[in-house]
């Protein structure tokens, strides 16, 4: 699931949480089912009895009828649930009726729209890609169009949004939307009528053979066809050649525990215990590998960073416990926490964590938290410790040593300490970097290239591999980036950007790659000269007890 990064809010409203968590503060509703991965919510039970009016809704209905201003009730509620949530954990959370339905989307791994990828570019909106099969393929469309009227409404100008051009591009399946396309192959618009469907998010977003035996996967999150999506990827590279492979996690923030499980299943022996939770108020109940694994015996390595959490750190923490895989880069986000999905009658709900997550050998994932804790924090906390740059600046507890099954030390308190630590890059400026990329600075630019040398740059670069391994950014593109840079006021000096040209090339390429050849030239760009990928094709083969 996504991280929740409400601030805490005044401790005088935990006085009301037992009666949120009788659920009699809003209409008398009681926990439901966990929320289902065929798309189906039970909303529990929900009673209009009186007879035991909550002490929230009579300060709720006071206000509303007394307050010297007009105010929302729904508001009021809303803010009222978030306060309770945000008292609880960290992960406890209320959502609102849009949030939920986009959460939803994510982990479904499916939506109802047009299949595009776009990028407001200049108060334009451009197709970057049709989704492969999906109804604007079909339909025509081509990247580099601009829409510029959906259903006769103008969508253009500087109020255009992500937010709005998603309202008016998704919808029903079956619906039909109209929209006019300017295309520079054509002297005037063109219009097409596009019948919205179904549109896959992906998971696994990118895998190819980095080299003749290594197939390497990308996993962003853990949705509803993730396993399968997985498990034809890791098939594809075994034709291919692989024999063994890389799984990177960086930055999966999780999602669906049972495909972790059934990812981990690949890997590992027939009853191999995979996670276990326990809670106050639910028993400890574990889970085992349903069979042996067809991968069982190929070398692997996993790849986690800071943002790695959740369903991934079950995944990491269960190979690495088993010592079945190497793991690593940096220490994990430490999410583990189980929540339980209620849905409420307007479409909104609540997520209320009812235990932890425990790692084969007994570890809790999840970090600390609290009173005392700057939990949200935490990113900024480990780079001013130097924990980023050093495994040495962890630091661990005696009393939080755990051991694998071949007995190697392991650390619980909070995620999951790779076995092979690799430091944050340090040979560009994070500062300017940090700076180009909250702008958008690199993704418009490097349409821009894409746009205008697309079918060149295909004709001499028949595949993305090619174009990775031999595209190089010519003097005269390095400088007209520089200027964009310092049109787009964006502070630098001549040191940082001669130490984050090399990065800064990179990135370019990797987003051009996109645009002409999709994610995996993206990922093949980025890969190139990865620290991490390199440490782990390096050891992949040493025996896990030889790195202690």
């Amino acid at each position: 699931m996504s991280e929740n990064n409400t601030e805490s809010k005044p401790r005088k409203m935990l006085a009301l949480i037992p009666l949120f968590i009788a659920l009699g503060i809003i209409a008398g509703v009681f926990i439901g089912e966990k929320i289902s991965e065929k798309g189906s919510y039970n909303s529990g039970t929900f009673s209009t009895d009186d007879s035991n009016p909550s002490k929230l809704v009579n300060i709720i209905e006071y206000i509303e009828k007394n307050y010297v201003d007009s105010v929302s009730k729904t508001q009021l509620i809303d803010n009222a649930l978030e306060s309770i949530l945000a008292d609880l954990d960290p992960h406890s959370s209320y959502s609102s009726p849009e949030e939920t339905r986009a959460s939803r989307e994510q982990l479904q791994g499916s939506f109802q729209g047009i299949g595009i990828e776009f990028m407001i570019l200049r108060d334009s909106l451009v197709v970057l890609d049709p989704i492969l099969d999906g109804p604007s393929m079909r339909a025509g469309l081509k990247p580099g169009d601009r829409i510029i009227e959906v259903d006769g409404a103008v969508v253009t100008g500087d109020t255009l949004t992500n937010e709005l051009v998603m309202g008016m591009l998704k919808g029903p399946g079956g619906t039909k939307v109209e929209l006019k396309i300017a295309r520079k192959s054509e002297p005037d618009p063109l219009s097409f009528q596009i019948t919205r469907g179904r549109i896959p998010i992906e998971s696994v977003v990118s895998d190819y053979m980095i080299d003749t035996k290594t197939g390497y996967l990308k996993v962003v999150r853990f949705a509803q066809s993730t396993a399968k999506d997985f498990n034809l990827a890791l098939q594809r590279l075994e034709n291919q050649g692989a024999s063994q492979f890389v799984i990177d996690l960086r930055s999966n923030g999780g999602g669906f525990l049972s495909q972790a499980i059934a990812m981990s299943e690949e890997f590992l022996e027939r009853n191999d215990l995979i996670v276990f939770t326990d809670g106050v108020h639910q028993s400890k109940e574990e889970t085992f590998a349903r069979r042996t694994g067809r991968y069982k015996d190929f070398p692997l390595a996993v790849l986690i960073n800071e943002s790695s959490a959740s369903a991934s750190e079950i995944v990491s923490g269960a190979l690495q416990d088993h010592d079945r895989a190497l793991i690593v880069g940096r220490r994990s986000f430490g999410k583990g926490l189980v929540q339980n999905e209620l849905p409420l009658p307007d479409e909104s709900s609540i997520r209320l964590t009812i235990a932890r997550y425990y790692t084969p050998s007994g570890r809790c994932i999840q970090k600390p938290y609290g009173d005392d804790v700057a939990y949200n924090d935490d990113y900024e906390n480990r780079y001013d410790s130097g924990e980023l740059f050093s495994k040495d600046s962890i630091q661990y507890a005696d009393t939080l040593k755990y051991y694998t099954a071949g007995k190697r030390v392991v650390y619980s308190g909070g995620g999951i300490t790779p076995d092979l630590f690799e430091p944050l890059d340090t040979n560009y400026s994070i500062a300017l970097l940090n700076r180009v990329s909250y702008s958008g600075l690199v993704r418009r630019f490097s349409f821009d290239k894409a746009d205008l040398s697309r079918v060149r740059v295909k004709e001499k670069y028949p595949s993305a591999n090619l174009f990775v391994e031999n595209w190089s950014m010519a003097e005269a593109e390095w400088s007209s980036f520089v200027d964009e840079i310092i049109g787009e006021d964006i502070p630098f000096s001549d040191m940082d950007l001669a130490i984050s040209r090399n990065e800064l090339e990179l990135r370019i390429k990797g987003q051009i790659g996109k645009y002409i050849y999709g994610d995996e030239a993206l990922y093949r760009a980025y890969n190139e000269n990865d620290p991490m990928i390199k440490t782990a094709l390096d050891n992949i083969n040493k025996h896990l007890s030889s790195l202690e």
